[in-house]
């Protein structure tokens, strides 16, 4: 007998009990750390868990950034005035200051200053990088995407230059196991990757 089911319609539900459905749905999400710098030079560290990739080639990526108050985040702002933005992969020892990061501050405020996140000038854009972030994605906006009725506003940006720790690399790739990068769940909670799992080997027959 199947288990008994909770049925919810999204037309009935309010936009916070969408949010908390689907951020609890959608685990584990990856986290871009979002370095990037105004017109002057100011620089802005915010985490955005809505996140993939796009395509390879040419390498895209992309992060839904949503409205606070009606007006767009400093990240977005910054994006649109620069044209480049770079992802910081998070791993444990940065879960705090990423964390902090999400707080809300005023705008304008260098979070990385502010929280004594120390910064690493970057190869192929302006924005600096997180220094003892492992992975680093130099980005080039692509495009901006709006939808829904909350204007999400999905941020498009192709990958200009990878840095990579060499010590994450084996054998000419990324050792995802050893990076073991910080993931975002439902509520308050993140997790790291644990245990993985081998593909089925497709010759054996299911039990």
């Amino acid at each position: 007998m199947d288990a008994p089911r909770t049925g919810l319609d999204a037309a009935g539900l309010s936009a916070r009990e969408t949010y908390r459905l689907l951020t609890s749905c959608l685990v584990p999400r990856p986290i871009a750390w979002v370095s990037t710098c105004d017109a002057r030079g100011t620089g802005n560290l915010a985490p955005f868990s809505f996140y993939t990739m796009v395509s390879t080639v040419p390498p895209l990526i992309a992060l839904s950034i949503s409205l606070h108050q009606g007006q767009e985040k400093d990240t977005l702002a910054n994006i649109r005035q620069t044209g480049e933005f770079v992802v910081n992969v998070v791993t444990r020892e940065l879960l705090a200051p990423m964390h902090a990061c999400g707080e809300r501050h005023a705008p304008g405020v260098d979070e990385a200053q502010l929280l004594g996140v120390r910064m690493r000038p970057s190869q192929r854009v302006r924005p600096a990088g997180v220094a003892l972030s492992p992975v680093r994605l130099e980005c080039r906006l692509s495009q901006v995407l709006e939808f829904g009725v909350h204007a999400a506003r999905l941020v498009v940006g192709e990958v200009l230059h990878f840095s990579i720790d060499s010590e994450y690399m084996r054998d000419g790739r990324l050792d995802g196991a050893r990076l073991d990068p910080v993931c975002r769940l439902g509520g308050p909670w993140y997790g790291v990757l644990g245990e993985r799992l081998a593909a089925p080997d497709p010759s054996t027959p299911s039990t």
